[in-house]
Formats: structure tokens, sequence, C-alpha cells
């Protein structure tokens, strides 16, 4: 009797170590993590789904086990690039589809203008970059669009197609900062450019248009001037009976 107690302790012992032994196997994977320095990558880690601190040591780091800590690592160097107004489909044929919806803003003049423009950003806080907002870059392009267009409603049409496009570009980068602080949102705005400015091609042919009838009446009474100086002098001359 006790040499078969003594079998089923050991069969339980060899079970128990089995067991902690596949759970150590299942569990380390998810309790390693690593970050590139390269990158500019930071860990965030989250206990029990709440957020409880950000890793920036580079190389191989350990945290509790999931599901008691989760971890995401951010790239805080990457350099994102939004575009407003178009999209690159292919860089290298150089193809693009247009979103006329997303472009057109007025001027202080009441003229339309069609803006195309890009906005490069990076993650600054990591923590606030994932649970301060929700849809990132839907977020910022729905901001630099109403900055753009509030830019755009101070200036008369000259200033916009001609002016000083650096200082736009800067004011735009400066307010898209601001309420992006706002937010909480923890990005860090780099720069706006814009790709492309002009007039909507429907109003460029419209005006076209009144320019070419304008031309046609200008054209019109120049030629009833011309037939009026050529025929009222002869007019007045043969009613004063001169030949």
């Amino acid at each position: 009797g006790s040499e078969r107690a003594l079998a089923i302790r050991r069969s339980f012992d060899l079970a128990g170590i089995a067991f902690l032994v596949f759970l150590a196997l299942w569990a380390f994977p998810s309790m390693i993590y690593k970050l590139d320095d390269r990158k500019g990558e930071q860990a965030v880690i989250q206990r029990f789904g709440r957020f409880a601190r950000t890793e920036v040591t580079a190389g191989i780091n350990l945290k509790l086990p999931w599901p008691l800590e989760i971890c995401t690592v951010v790239s805080s160097s990457e350099i994102h690039r939004l575009e407003v107004g178009f999209v690159t489909k292919s860089i290298e044929h150089e193809e693009f589809e247009e979103q006329i919806e997303h472009r057109i803003s007025i001027t202080r003049d009441q003229n339309l203008i069609d803006a195309e423009y890009t906005v490069q950003w990076q993650v600054k806080d990591p923590a606030k970059f994932l649970f301060q907002v929700a849809n990132v870059e839907r977020t910022v392009s729905q901001v630099a669009q109403s900055v753009m267009r509030g830019i755009v409603a101070n200036k008369d049409v000259d200033e916009v197609l001609v002016g000083d496009r650096a200082s736009m570009q800067a004011e735009a980068r400066d307010e898209l900062q601001r309420i992006l602080d706002l937010y909480d949102s923890g990005i860090q705005v780099l720069n706006v450019q814009f790709q492309d400015v002009h007039a909507p091609k429907e109003v460029v042919e419209a005006f076209n248009d009144v320019q070419r009838a304008k031309e046609d009446m200008d054209t019109a009474q120049n030629e009833g001037r011309r037939i009026y100086n050529e025929r009222i002098p002869v007019a007045e001359a043969n009613k004063l009976g001169i030949p």
C-alpha cells in the first residue's frame, strides 16, 4: 500500500512539474519584448488593461506575462505623412487620385481655392498617442482641413495664389500643433507643405468664358466705333453738299 501511495505521489509530482514547465513555456514568450533605439522605439505597458508605464530602455526587456501585462511598441522617430486633397497611388508612375471634397476653400474676397498639401508628423508621447485619440490619422486630417480653410478664409485670393507660401505653411503647422495639443494627442507636427494651389478647374473655365465674352464685346464695340468714325464724316459732308 505504501509503495502504491508513493507511486501516486510521484505521479502527481511529475504532473505538477510538467504543468509548471508548460506554464513557463507558455508565459515566457509573452514576458519578453525588444526595443530598437535606432527606430526610437518605446514600449507602452498596460496592466489589467490600464496604462502602467512607458519603457525606453533599448534591447531585451521583461514584463509580467499576458494577460497580466500587455506591451505595445511605438516608434517615436518614424515620420508619418498625411496627404490632403489627393492620394498617391504610385510614386514610381506618378499616379495620384484626386479628393476634390477635401481641397476647396473660400478666400476672404469670396473666391474658391483648390489646395493640395501634406502634413508630416511623428509621435512625441506614445501613451497619449495610443489612448487619448481614437483615430489619429482621421483626427489629424480633419483638424488640418479646418485649419487650412481658416487660414485661406483670412486672405484674399491673390495672397493665397502668389503670396508668401512659407509663412502660410508655418501658420498652418503652428495652429495644427496648438489644436492637437489641446486634444492631448501626443503628436508632434513637423511641417505642412503645399503641393499645389490654384483656382478650381471649373472656376478657371468659367473665368475664361467671361474673359472671352468680354473680349468679344470689346471687339464688337471697337468695330462699331471704327464704322462710326468712317461713315459719320461722309454723311455730314454729303448733308452739307461737300463733294
